[in-house]
């Protein structure tokens, strides 16, 4: 398996569930693959995911992305192929 690196640009909505700290978000993202490789570096994602603030400062999430675009760009004889990214962010924040 090889690894990757990515920019991720996130357009997402959030919806705050009331006085639980939980929150929704979905959205549209753009990702770029970072490197140099045999396939479009630019993809456009559906994302959707769940959170929860701890606190004033720290939250979870964890989002799931669907890759919308087809990555792969190569000759003819292959253009049923579907080469699609679909990722899984979790993380840990800090806001300030």
């Amino acid at each position: 398996m090889k690894e990757t690196s990515f920019l991720t640009v996130p357009v997402l909505a959030q919806y705050y569930i009331e006085d639980s700290g939980f929150f929704v978000q979905a959205g549209p993202q753009a990702n770029f693959i970072l490197e140099d490789v045999n396939i479009n570096t630019v993809g456009l994602d559906a994302a959707f995911g769940v959170g929860y603030h701890i606190d004033e400062y720290f939250f979870l999430d964890a989002r799931y992305a669907f890759e919308a675009t087809n990555r792969y760009s190569g000759d003819d004889y292959f253009d049923d192929i579907k080469v699609r990214l679909n990722t899984l962010n979790i993380r840990i924040g800090y806001k300030f």
